[in-house]
């Protein structure tokens, strides 16, 4: 009898362990990320997500890249080691939340580096809770291009010496009229243009003669494309500057003009804040 109960005692501990493996065998990880097209230079965000049907106790994450076209600029989410173009993510946080959790993400963040192509391969370790493991795995094609070159032949300012531009400037406007006094004798003419890659010719100090004085500003965009920016300068007569400031004058009789330069005499210092060095007089 004693034997029949030992017997029958081995088989009940033999059906719990059975029992056991067959629920440890049910967890079962997945991972997913993604990749796309990038150009050298430009930051490259790849999210990576973990799930499990069963309460996560740890995750590893074993990752594989090409560091010829991608440099690895860190990875949020969890700490990680790395170098010869791989990364290692052992994140035990699941432990410490405060409920149970399924789910896991994390972002790596590259900087493409050069023209090519890198397959981001993934394989991930799940424990649950019930001490169960199961991997999964996943990847995700990186393609990384040069750059087309830049089509942008816009300026973005023209500043005169003397003068000022008529209208006001304006990248889509292409000509430009400015007006300076007779004892203006030379302007100077300085461009800046809207893209790094372009640059442009047409600038620098000129001599005025009496009358219109034209210049253009020529932009090459870096694939080659042109544009031309025209300025026309007028330099009065001395009787055309004469008139002007007399004009001037009559239109604000506080107005004095000095040696080109306007000044404004004023009757009251009230609003107005006295330079360092000066005194009111």
């Amino acid at each position: 009898m004693k034997k029949i109960i030992k017997f029958l005692a081995i088989i009940t501990i033999m059906s719990v362990l059975v029992s056991m493996l067959t629920f440890n065998a049910s967890a079962a990880a997945s991972v997913t990320t993604g990749g796309g097209e990038y150009t050298v230079g430009q930051s490259v965000s790849i999210p990576i997500k973990i799930k499990s049907d069963t309460p996560i106790m740890t995750a590893q994450v074993k990752i594989s890249y090409n560091s010829s076209v991608l440099t690895l600029k860190g990875v949020s989410g969890a700490e990680y080691t790395s170098g010869n173009g791989s990364i290692n993510i052992v994140d035990d946080n699941f432990s410490n939340a405060s409920k149970d959790v399924t789910t896991g993400s994390y972002t790596l963040n590259f900087t493409a580096v050069a023209a090519g192509n890198s397959n981001i391969a993934v394989i991930v370790s799940i424990a649950d809770k019930n001490l169960s493991k199961s991997t999964a795995s996943a990847s995700a094609a990186v393609t990384v291009v040069t750059p087309k070159p830049s089509s942008n032949a816009n300026l973005a300012s023209i500043k005169l010496s003397s003068g000022s531009l008529s209208p006001a400037f304006n990248a889509k406007t292409t000509s430009y009229n400015a007006t300076v006094q007779y004892g203006v004798e030379s302007v100077t003419i300085t461009g800046a243009v809207a893209d790094g890659g372009a640059t442009y010719t047409g600038g620098g100090t000129f001599a005025l003669n009496v009358g219109e004085n034209s210049r253009t500003l020529t932009v090459t965009a870096a694939d080659g494309s042109k544009k031309s920016y025209t300025i026309t300068i007028k330099r009065m007569t001395e009787q055309e500057t004469a008139d002007a400031e007399q004009a001037a004058r009559d239109a604000n009789p506080l107005l004095v003009i000095i040696d080109n330069t306007d000044y404004t005499i004023v009757n009251s210092f009230e609003g107005i804040t006295i330079p360092a060095g000066f005194t009111q007089g």
